[in-house]
């Protein structure tokens, strides 16, 4: 629009009411058509003061005060209101961005009587808001002085009550201290030797520290490796490794095995009251059993590791345990709602070759569908 040299009526128009909405003063030209007389000019004064800045002209009418409009604006706007030429229809067919503006101004004319219909109105309104408010200021000044006597007896009963409450709190942190006095000097009494184990604990930590790669390096080949032999096999390796970190110069600690590194005492003791043989070959076993990755194939001729594992599953399962074998025709469903349900399964019976539909279990083969394993 800014860039038009001869603007379309619908534009000139709208532009001219605008800048009577603003206050834009016209620039006088001469009258081509009566010589010697002058008529007021709007377009320059708008291309100037108004669509300079598309940016500022559009905040300019969001922040119109329409509240205060002069009414010497309004006198001369009147005309252009009355205009047919000045419908938003008519416009249009000019300019469709100076539609908004066309509307923009009808608006605000309408608005300005609008407004002063109501004003005396809201006069009105504000007087018995201010007669109501200070009505309510006295109601409210009654309330606070009632409350406020009824605030003081609150605070003697408070007072009576914290009183009587505090004499018998009192009472009872006299009991109680002389309980705890009581307990602490045995307490002293009884930590009095623990200072000793204590700091020969942390002395041993540190050296257990300095000591855990080799440790561990025992721990983990023994777990690896050491699962089908039998106990007299698996002394001479450990003892072959023994040698062999020691010519390495692998800090470790002398005659270190699975069950002194890995081996938890109260662990190990609940484990033989669910049936575990108190024998170093079936803790070494179920130390491999707890700490491997993989599901362990147990041979069991004399049932005591299927006991063990059935205790085990029933007493520290979740879910519980499921039994199971090959053979029966429900064993696939029996797997399939352990593994929904995280139920411990144990499968018995089992041949030198297994059932293709196990692989993806027995290779623990997780993938992620909606968000769940």
């Amino acid at each position: 629009v800014k860039s038009l040299k001869k603007p379309p009526a619908g534009v000139k128009l709208t532009m001219e009411a605008a800048c009577i909405m603003f206050g834009v003063k016209p620039n006088m030209v001469a009258d081509p058509d009566n010589m010697g007389k002058k008529i007021k000019d709007y377009w320059e004064p708008a291309q100037k003061n108004l669509l300079a800045d598309a940016n500022k002209l559009l905040q300019r009418l969001f922040n119109f005060d329409k509240d205060n409009i002069p009414e010497k604006n309004i006198q001369l706007i009147q005309p252009y209101i009355n205009s047919p030429a000045f419908q938003p229809t008519e416009i249009e067919k000019a300019s469709k961005a100076c539609t908004a503006i066309c509307m923009w101004s009808r608006a605000m004319n309408t608005y300005h009587f609008v407004a002063k219909q109501v004003e005396p109105k809201r006069k009105k309104l504000a007087e018995a808001e201010a007669e109501l408010e200070i009505t309510m200021g006295k109601l409210q000044k009654a309330r606070d002085e009632l409350q406020g006597v009824m605030d003081k007896i609150t605070e003697l009963e408070n007072g009576l009550n914290t009183a009587l409450a505090k004499k018998e709190d009192l009472a009872n942190q006299v009991e109680q201290c002389s309980a705890r006095l009581g307990r602490a000097k045995k307490l002293i009494g009884g930590l009095g030797g623990e200072k000793d184990r204590w700091t020969q604990s942390v002395a041993q930590f540190a050296i257990d520290y300095v000591n855990l790669l080799g440790d561990v390096l025992i721990s983990s080949a023994s777990i690896a490796y050491l699962g089908p032999y039998t106990s007299d096999f698996r002394a001479k390796l450990v003892a072959k490794w023994h040698k062999c970190i020691e010519d390495l110069h692998i800090p470790h600690t002398p005659k270190c095995d699975l069950v002194n590194t890995l081996g938890d005492p109260v662990t190990i003791r609940s484990w033989q009251v669910s049936g575990l043989p108190t024998d170093q070959l079936s803790t070494e076993n179920a130390i491999v059993i707890e700490k491997a990755r993989r599901w362990p194939l147990l041979i069991d001729p004399q049932t005591q590791a299927n006991k063990f594992i059935k205790n085990l599953g029933k007493e520290h399962g979740k879910n519980g345990i499921e039994v199971t074998k090959p053979s029966n025709k429900n064993f696939l469903r029996t797997l399939e709602n352990g593994v929904r349900f995280g139920k411990w399964i144990l499968l018995e019976n089992v041949s030198e070759k297994l059932d293709a539909a196990l692989e993806p279990i027995l290779q623990q083969q997780v993938f992620k569908q909606q968000g769940q394993d």
